[in-house]
């Protein structure tokens, strides 16, 4: 049909009232692109690989978190402050901040694992 000048393709482009060839050429090459890229499966498995990745990433932080991070102790200890020429001062020490921390972490993992 398109060698007898009955192209329904070339029909629809000049329907349309006000006729550009640029027009019609740049429609023409979008649904060519994306009729192709519909039909191509590497986007949906990049889509899959990357939420596999995500999964994975997500698992190991919260095993990280909580074997390492939400095992620790709010523990007392012995520092040793140097006064520059006068020696050293003993103090007992504490972490700053531990149950503000100790919060942040699980709500992290709370929020991983939903």
């Amino acid at each position: 049909e398109a060698l007898l000048g009955k192209d329904p393709d070339v029909a629809e482009d000049f329907a349309g009232g006000a006729i550009s060839m640029d027009k019609v050429v740049r429609e023409r090459q979008r649904e060519e692109i994306c009729g192709a890229l519909r039909g191509s499966s590497i986007f949906y498995q990049l889509y899959i690989l990357k939420n596999f990745a995500e999964i994975f990433l997500a698992s190991l932080f919260v095993v990280v978190n909580s074997v390492w991070g939400l095992e620790s102790k709010d523990e007392l200890g012995i520092c040793y402050v140097p006064m520059a020429d006068k020696g050293a001062v003993t103090m007992q020490c504490r972490q700053k901040r531990y149950d503000f921390y100790m919060t942040i972490l699980w709500a992290f993992n709370a929020l991983l694992l939903c």
